[in-house]
């Protein structure tokens, strides 16, 4: 697991048919920028845990992922 920060969406123009639906976006990792599978619905500039190994595969077994977001990292050090 890793901590990233969003960049912003990525738009596809084409895409494998049963992942026309999947919400990719750009992730800053310790100053490299990923690719990563939005399962929460992130915004620009959050703060968010990444699945970024083999694992993340399970996560979204309708297409092939490196790194999949699973959760939005609260800054101010409160729960929820």
């Amino acid at each position: 697991m890793v901590i990233g920060r969003v960049l912003g969406d990525i738009s596809l123009e084409r895409t494998l048919q049963n992942a026309e639906t999947l919400h990719w976006v750009q992730v800053v990792v310790e100053e490299k920028t990923m690719t990563a599978l939005d399962l929460v619905g992130v915004k620009p500039q959050e703060l968010v845990l990444l699945c970024a190994s083999n694992a993340s595969c399970i996560l979204a077994p309708e297409c092939p992922v490196d790194a999949a977001i699973i959760g939005v990292v609260s800054e101010n050090g409160n729960r929820g």
